[in-house]
């Protein structure tokens, strides 16, 4: 677009102390909303009135209409959204008021949700569904998550300070952590999620008979993915020592395996020989390797 947009000029976002952490819905009808803000005015801990919807316009490069306040309680930064059963979840981040909190509102920096039947409310607030950090993990600080459907099982990528915390680095790195989230066929709500270091599991195998690109990775060492402009290879991995390495996990070779594979490699130098690609400015090489019985 080459401009902002939501600007301080957007009719309903005055009052709004931070204009960022947006999420975004497309709904079935082909309508599309975006949901925004956070902050918390002085004083004002228990109702911020900071969190913001709109419709966008089309091709969603444009807003529609004025700011709807969504009465989000302790609310404090990321905005979350997504649909599930026709019912709309509002999700966010709350406050960390160090006072005597209203009976029923969240704790500090849990994520907290509200749900609606429409888009742009009104909305009912339901509770929490995942505590902060610090009560998993031993170290605490802000939540930001997103909430998706992958294979017809519902996520929470999450992050917490758990890489800070290994390296003796205080208020450092925010490392991403992801598990499952289940709904309460019932009632509608969500279930308080359970985090670990563990994750989730594989949801199918890998098959390693197809053209995978390096930037595919379970575990690695040594190894960081970059962008090039390169014709064949908009994402390259880049070998920054020797002794790097990378794996992919549950690769299916089938019952009899496989004798070889074939690998794209580029660098300064022509290394082994092979294939030249043509890559300019690049030694480029489509290796065969051959794999010990």
């Amino acid at each position: 677009m080459g401009k902002e947009l939501i600007t301080r000029a957007t009719p309903g976002v005055e009052s709004v102390t931070w204009l960022f952490d947006p999420a975004v819905l497309a709904d079935e009808d082909g309508k599309a909303y975006i949901y925004f803000g956070g902050g918390v005015p002085d004083g004002r801990y228990e109702w911020p009135d900071t969190a913001r919807v709109m419709e966008l316009g089309e091709g969603m490069t444009s807003v529609v209409g004025e700011a709807v306040t969504i009465p989000a309680p302790y609310m404090f930064e990321d905005a979350g959204i997504h649909k599930y059963k026709g019912t709309y979840y509002y999700t966010y981040c709350s406050n960390f008021y160090e006072g005597i909190r209203a009976e029923g509102g969240p704790p500090s920096g849990e994520i907290a949700y509200m749900t609606s039947d429409k888009p742009m409310g009104p909305w009912t607030y339901r509770g929490t569904m995942l505590k902060n950090p610090g009560h998993f993990f031993g170290v605490s600080g802000n939540n930001h998550h997103a909430i998706f459907k992958f294979h017809e099982a519902w996520y929470i990528a999450y992050h917490a300070q758990t890489l800070s915390q290994a390296l003796e680095v205080p208020d450092g790195y925010r490392s991403t952590h992801i598990n499952r989230i289940f709904f309460d066929e019932a009632n509608g709500t969500i279930q308080d999620v359970t985090t670990d270091y563990t994750g989730v599991g594989q949801v199918k195998l890998f098959n390693p008979y197809i053209s995978t690109k390096a930037s595919t990775i379970a575990w690695s060492a040594g190894v960081s993915t970059e962008r090039t402009a390169l014709p064949d290879a908009d994402i390259v991995l880049a070998v920054k020592e020797s002794g790097s390495w990378l794996a992919i996990s549950g690769a299916d070779f089938g019952r009899e395996g496989a004798a070889a594979f074939t690998a794209v490699v580029a660098g300064g130098g022509r290394g082994n020989a092979g294939t030249p690609l043509g890559f300019p400015g690049w030694n480029a090489y489509r290796t065969i390797i051959t794999l010990c019985p």
